[in-house]
């Protein structure tokens, strides 16, 4: 009985923390942005724990979705809201790879001087708005250390459906 009620726990818990899933235009991906903060590690686990992975970005085309999933997203709050992408350079310094996939990062959207590592321990991506209210602003990417506790974009790729007729 006890092992019942904390799964129930645990699933309230899941479901309340989610937001809808976002899906892109041509909706071949669906993002879903939790409502809450974490580090790079914890939103690596939490995507793979519902199925999903952090967010790969290989395209311009792929990153307008992923900005414009946490633009239309309840954690939104204008241009104070970075978010964890699944890329790192754990394994390599100054080697960027996406988790998920074990593949470089060959598409760039790094802001000026980025990556730059920090203080030698910046080895997980974000994506933050940079600029000011007369520029305007725009997502960049940026290093950071990997335990800091931010929000993070999961996502689902959606296989299309094919029918035999």
């Amino acid at each position: 009985m006890l092992k019942a009620s904390s799964l129930l726990a645990m699933l309230a818990i899941v479901s309340s923390s989610l937001q809808h899933p976002v899906d892109s235009e041509d909706s071949q991906v669906k993002f879903v942005i939790p409502r809450f903060m974490t580090n790079w590690y914890g939103a690596v686990e939490y995507c793979n724990l519902l199925g999903l992975r952090l967010a790969v970005i290989e395209d311009r085309e792929k990153s307008s979705k992923v900005y414009a999933a946490v633009e239309a997203s309840d954690i939104y709050v204008e241009a104070k809201t970075p978010v964890w992408l699944g890329a790192s350079d754990l394994a390599n310094e100054g080697y960027f790879h996406w988790h998920a996939t074990g593949k470089r990062v060959f598409y760039s959207n790094w802001a000026d001087g980025q990556p730059n590592n920090l203080g030698g321990g910046e080895h997980c991506m974000e994506a933050t708005m940079i600029g000011d209210t007369y520029y305007g602003f725009k997502w960049l990417w940026n290093d950071l250390n990997c335990s800091a506790a931010q929000y993070f974009v999961c996502e689902e790729i959606v296989k299309p459906k094919y029918s035999l007729k």
